[in-house]
């Protein structure tokens, strides 16, 4: 059990921005809707480890999950009793494009 979650810097709607802002969609895929669910450790420090992902769609979108969250800022991490801890952590990411 923890007190408080780990955080990306400034909040879900931050990190939503900063995926937006990184993906890389490339033609080829644009038809291809999906969802990919990230697993992690936050760790005391604030920098993620142990990315892994799973989906049951194109490899692409595993492969591209894995590139924005291995550029990310570090995290606030999460704490038990006072003290920073690694906090594992599970983040849907959806690709959705308008058509």
């Amino acid at each position: 059990m923890v007190d408080s979650k780990p955080e990306f810097p400034g909040g879900r709607d931050s990190l939503y921005a900063f995926i937006l802002k990184n993906i890389k969609y490339p033609e080829t895929t644009r038809s291809i809707d999906g969802r990919v669910n990230v697993s992690f450790i936050v760790e005391p420090n604030g920098k993620l480890s142990y990315l892994t992902v799973k989906s049951e769609n194109h490899h692409f979108m595993d492969e591209e999950v894995l590139n924005i969250f291995n550029k990310v800022p570090n995290w606030t991490p999460g704490t038990c009793n006072g003290q920073p801890v690694p906090v594992w952590v599970t983040n849907p990411v959806s690709f959705r494009m308008l058509r």
